[in-house]
C-alpha cells in the first residue's frame, strides 16, 4: 500500500471493484496527521475518501474478478446475534462487532457448504468448492467484503502484503 491511497471504513463503500483492497487483520496508518487503527473489512480503494499519507504493510486481499460470489434473494425473515463459525476468520468478527444483533431475509433453501458465518444456526455466508454463497442481499455493503475477504484464506497466490 502506497502514500497517497485512499480507505473507507468497514460498510462505507457500497460495491468492491477490482483492485480493492480488502483488510483481513488491523492496520496501523497515517491520516489526516494522527496513527488511526483500521479494523479488518476496512477496504482500500481509489473510490474512498479518506486518504492515507504514509505508506505502510497491510494484510488483506486484493479483488482480482475472478472470484465466485453469489448473493441469494431472501424470503425468510429471521432476529438474531452475528455467529462466527470460525475464531480465526477476524473480518467475521469485525461483522459481529459493527453489527451486534440484526433482523434479515435470508434464503433459507440452500445449505450447502462450509458455513462460515450465521444467525440462529441459519448460514449468512458459506463456502462450497471455491464459491462463497452469501443468503442475503440485505447488508451488501458489509457481506460483500467479508465474502470476498474469505479468499485471503483459501487461496495463497492472491494475499496482499504491500
Amino acid at each position: 500500500m502506497d502514500k497517497n491511497d485512499k480507505i473507507c471504513r468497514p460498510g462505507e463503500k457500497s460495491k468492491i471493484e477490482i483492485g480493492d483492497i480488502i483488510l483481513v487483520h488491523p492496520a496501523l496508518l497515517k491520516i489526516r496527521g494522527y496513527i488511526i487503527e483500521f479494523p479488518p473489512l476496512s477496504i482500500i480503494s481509489p473510490s474512498c475518501k479518506e486518504e492515507i499519507e504514509s505508506p505502510n504493510w497491510v494484510e488483506g486481499y486484493t479483488v482480482t474478478g475472478k472470484e465466485k460470489v453469489l448473493f441469494l434473494e431472501g424470503k425468510k425473515e429471521i432476529e438474531g446475534e452475528i455467529e462466527v463459525k470460525c475464531p480465526r476468520f477476524l473480518p467475521a468478527i469485525t461483522l459481529k462487532h459493527a453489527l451486534g444483533k440484526v433482523k434479515l431475509k435470508i434464503n433459507d433453501e440452500r445449505f450447502d457448504g462450509i458455513v462460515l458465518v450465521g444467525i440462529n444456526e441459519l448460514p449468512i455466508l458459506l463456502l462450497k468448492a471455491g464459491q462463497v454463497t452469501v443468503t442475503t442481499t440485505q447488508l451488501k455493503n458489509y457481506l460483500e467484503p467479508l465474502a470476498y475477504s474469505v479468499y485471503y484464506y483459501i487461496s495463497s497466490e492472491n494475499n496482499e502484503s504491500s
